[in-house]
């Protein structure tokens, strides 16, 4: 169950970073060298690059186009 905390941050990060972090090609650990996240407890960064890191790299072999499927 998830509830509230009042809990100082881990991490700190804008919703763009972890959108980069979440959808993959650019880790957590790039991100904090370029500024764009804080680490606030030791090793938060560590464990947070690991959880969110896939040996697959992100590809999407058919690009955004119209579906070939109708609307219903």
């Amino acid at each position: 169950m998830c509830a509230r905390t009042y809990d100082a941050p881990d991490l700190s990060l804008d919703a763009s970073a972890l959108d980069s972090a979440y959808l993959g090609g650019t880790s957590l650990t790039e991100l904090a060298a370029a500024g764009r996240v804080r680490e606030h407890a030791p090793g938060a960064l560590a464990a947070a690059t690991t959880a969110f890191t896939s040996p697959a790299a992100p590809w999407l072999p058919h690009g955004f186009c119209r579906s070939p499927l109708p609307r219903l």
